[in-house]
Order: C-alpha cells, then structure tokens, then sequence
C-alpha cells in the first residue's frame, strides 16, 4: 500500500539518527576526557658551516648589499664551484644572477620600448 506509513518506516530513521548521535557524543568525550598527548621534541640538525663558506657568504652579501650583482654571481659562481655541494652558496648564485639578468633587461632599450607597447591587461579591448 502506498499511501500508509507503518511504524518501521518512522522509527528506523529515527533509531538510525539516535545511534549516529550518540556514537558521536561518545567520541566527543572521548577526546574531551583524554590526556593530551605531548609529541616529542623534535629536533633539527643544521650542518655547522665551515668558516670558509661563511667568509665566502659574508663576502658575497656584502657586494648584494652594494647591489654589484655581476660581482655577486661572480663571486657565488666560483664558490659553487669551489663547495659543489653547499645549497647556501648556490642559493645566493641562484638570486644573484636573477637580479643580474633583471637588471641586464632593464638597461637595454629595445626590452624596455618593447614593455612599453605591450598592451596592459587592465584595458585590454573587447
């Protein structure tokens, strides 16, 4: 019969949603209840850098400072080769020579003219 509602129909949604509930209440003060749990410290290892690889990063930041960007990569470029396996020199190589070839683009005047006509975004036609 279509149109009748029996009593399981109403109830088993009802005993379902109840259970469900209650469960999650339980879990809830579970975790409200229980201790916290302190993680390990963890510990990180930094390898000490050898006192030449500092003086060649001291040196190197000292001409970024001065912004000598064709210097700097100079510099950071034969310290690479020189420690091949330092990631702090070929860090600073990395950003020197971006600034370097930034810098390179902006002094000539064809990139520069060539900036200026490109079309800006913001009005762009429809």
């Amino acid at each position: 019969m279509r149109g009748t509602l029996t009593i399981t129909d109403d109830i088993m949604p009802r005993t379902v949603l109840s259970c469900i509930a209650a469960l999650c209440l339980a879990a809830l003060a579970l975790l409200i209840a229980s201790p916290a749990v302190a993680q390990p410290a963890t510990t990180i290892s930094i390898p000490s850098q050898s006192p030449e690889i500092a003086d060649l990063l001291r040196q190197g930041r000292e001409l970024e400072t001065e912004r000598r960007w064709g210097e700097a990569t100079s510099h950071y470029e034969s310290a690479v080769r020189q420690f091949p396996h330092d990631a702090s020199l070929k860090r600073r190589f990395d950003l020197t020579r971006s600034h370097y070839d930034v810098n390179r683009r902006y002094a000539d005047r064809s990139f520069c003219n060539a900036v200026k006509l490109m079309p800006s975004p913001l009005y762009s036609a429809p």
